[in-house]
C-alpha cells in the first residue's frame, strides 16, 4: 500500500468525454439526475446480437478541440483523449506556456485503444495487399497512440506511458502517475483513461457471454452481465505544494492507494485488499466497481460486507450509468471528485433483487446536499487484480 503521508497528491483539474455528457458540467449534471447513458447501437450492425445498445458518447464534436488538419489522423480514442485532456488543463487553469514542458507528462489506461484500426489495418492487408494499406492506420493500431497523440497536440515532453491492465487499466494509470509525482519525476501529470466501443470488441464481448441483453442491474441476483461504454477521464495531478503554490482548485486528495493481484489467494485478493486500505481510515461511501456480472458482483459484495458490517456505509454503482470497459475506472473517479465538491450522490440504477441478506447500503435514487469528506473506489477484475484508491476532500 502507498500512502500519502508527507507531500499529498491532487486532483487540480477534470475532463470527461462520456455517454452521460461532454464536460464536466453536463456529466455532473446527468449523474445527479441518474440519467443513464445507453442507447441503441447505429453505428455498426446489431442485427445478429441479442444485445443491442450500449453507452455511446453522443454528440461528441472533435472539431471544437482538434484542428481539422489533424483530425483525419486521428482514431476516436485519441480524439477523446486530446478533448478530455485539454478540459482538465482548462479546469485546472494552466497555461502551459507558463510552465515546463518536459515536466509535465501523460499516463493513460486503454484497454483496447487502437483495437477498431487494427482491424482496418489487417483487413485492408488482406483484400488489398500490403502496398495498399492506408499509412495513416498504422501508427493508430497500437494501445499508446491516444496518450503519444495527446502530448503531440500538447507539446508536453514528460513521462508518457500506457497501461493495459484488465478492467483496471486506468487505475493502474493514475497508480503510476501518484508514484511519479512522490518521486518527483513530473510536476503535473494528465492521468485517467479511454475506451473506444468498436464492432470487433462488441463481438468478443458477446461471444464471451458478457453482455446483458437488458439493462446492467449492478449487485442483482438476476444480474446477467453488463453493457459496454467508451469514452475519456482525465485528472490533472499534481503535489499539494504546487497547487496551493499556484492557488488552483483542488477537487480532492489521493490518500492511499492499494494493488492487488489474483495470485494464491483466489478471490480473497479484494477482501485482503478492502481491510488493509481502510485500516486507519473508514470512508462514509464506496464506489463500487460493480457492473451486472452477478458473479463479480457478489465476490466483491460480500468483500465490501465482511469488512464493513459493522460500519455506516454507503455504496453506488455508477456503471449502471456509464457502461463498462476496461478504463472506465477513470470516469467513475471524475465522477467521485465532482460529488467530493458538489456535495451530491447519484443513484445505483436497477437495483431490485440483492444477491444476498442482509445486503449493504445501495443508493438507488440521488441524494442532494449531502457532505461526502471521503470516498473509497474500488476497482475489481475477477481472476485478474484490483485496485482501491481512498479519495479524501
Amino acid at each position: 500500500m502507498i500512502k500519502n503521508m508527507d507531500e499529498p497528491v491532487v486532483i487540480t483539474g477534470l475532463g470527461i468525454v462520456s455517454s452521460i455528457g461532454i464536460g464536466k458540467k453536463d456529466f455532473s449534471l446527468n449523474l445527479r439526475n441518474g440519467k443513464d447513458g445507453f442507447s441503441l447501437i447505429e453505428d455498426f450492425d446489431i442485427s445478429s446480437y441479442q444485445t443491442k445498445k450500449a453507452a455511446k458518447v453522443k454528440g461528441f464534436n472533435p472539431k471544437e478541440f482538434i484542428s481539422p488538419v489533424k483530425l483525419r489522423r486521428l482514431d476516436k480514442a485519441s480524439q477523446f483523449t486530446i478533448a478530455a485532456s485539454k478540459m482538465a488543463i482548462e479546469d485546472g487553469k494552466v497555461n502551459l506556456n507558463k510552465f515546463d514542458r518536459k515536466r509535465i507528462g501523460i499516463i493513460l489506461g486503454s484497454g483496447f485503444g487502437g483495437l477498431e484500426s487494427s482491424r482496418l489495418f489487417h483487413k485492408d492487408q488482406v483484400l488489398k495487399g500490403p502496398s495498399n494499406i492506408s499509412p495513416m492506420l498504422f501508427p493508430n493500431t497500437v494501445p499508446n497512440a491516444a496518450a503519444s497523440y495527446t502530448s503531440i497536440e500538447l507539446k508536453i515532453t514528460g513521462i508518457n506511458t500506457t497501461f493495459v491492465q484488465s478492467f483496471c487499466s486506468a487505475e493502474a494509470a493514475i497508480y503510476f502517475a501518484f508514484l511519479k509525482l512522490k518521486q518527483n519525476k513530473a510536476d503535473m501529470i494528465l492521468a485517467g483513461g479511454v475506451d473506444e466501443l468498436s464492432p470487433m470488441l462488441f463481438h468478443a464481448y458477446n461471444h464471451l457471454g458478457y453482455l446483458t441483453k437488458n439493462k446492467p442491474s449492478p449487485f442483482n441476483k438476476d444480474g446477467d452481465g453488463f453493457l459496454p461504454g467508451e469514452g475519456a477521464g482525465i485528472l490533472l495531478l499534481e503535489r499539494y505544494s504546487d497547487a496551493k503554490k499556484r492557488g488552483a482548485r483542488i477537487y480532492g486528495k489521493i490518500t492511499s492507494l492499494i494493488s492487488k493481484s489474483y495470485g494464491n489467494k483466489g478471490n480473497d485478493f479484494l477482501k485482503e485488499g478492502i481491510r488493509e486500505i481502510v485500516k486507519d481510515d473508514f470512508p462514509k461511501f464506496i464506489s463500487a466497481s460493480a457492473n451486472g456480472d452477478k458473479v463479480s458482483d457478489k465476490i466483491e459484495a460480500e468483500a465490501i460486507h465482511d469488512v464493513f458490517k459493522d460500519k455506516d456505509i454507503y455504496v453506488v454503482a455508477l456503471k449502471s450509468l456509464i457502461g463498462e470497459g476496461a478504463a472506465m475506472g477513470a470516469q467513475r473517479i471524475v465522477a467521485a471528485s465532482l460529488m467530493l465538491n458538489e456535495t451530491f450522490i447519484p443513484p445505483t440504477l436497477n437495483f431490485k433483487k440483492p444477491i444476498f441478506e442482509p445486503f449493504l447500503n445501495i443508493i438507488t435514487s440521488p441524494k442532494e446536499d449531502y457532505p461526502i469528506d471521503s470516498i473509497l473506489h474500488i476497482s475489481f477484475s475477477r481472476f485478474s487484480c484490483a485496485y482501491l484508491i481512498m479519495l479524501n476532500k
